[in-house]
């Protein structure tokens, strides 16, 4: 019967490989996910340290990626979160 044990043999090799297979479709998909994390963790550190200057410059800080590249964010940001009163007084 050395069919049956070459059907075995090559059933053996395919599980193996849809194992590995498996585990480095896993793989790619925790490097995605913590390469997302990491990014995230960045852009909220960035605008988590939000300062407000007296001469109404901008707020946010001006190393955030984010910010940089859309400038609608950076007018957002800019004009979030002045101050309700100065529009009342004009």
């Amino acid at each position: 019967m050395p069919n049956n044990k070459n059907v075995r043999e090559q059933m053996r090799n395919w599980q193996l490989q849809q194992k590995q297979e498996g585990q480095k479709e896993l793989r790619d998909k925790y490097e995605y996910m913590n390469d997302k994390y990491q990014q995230m963790k960045s852009d909220y550190t960035n605008f988590n340290n939000v300062h407000k200057d007296m001469d109404n410059e901008a707020i946010y800080n001006k190393s955030s990626d984010l910010a940089d590249k859309n400038p609608y964010m950076r007018y957002e940001l800019n004009n979030t979160f002045k101050n309700k009163d100065d529009k009342k007084e004009k």
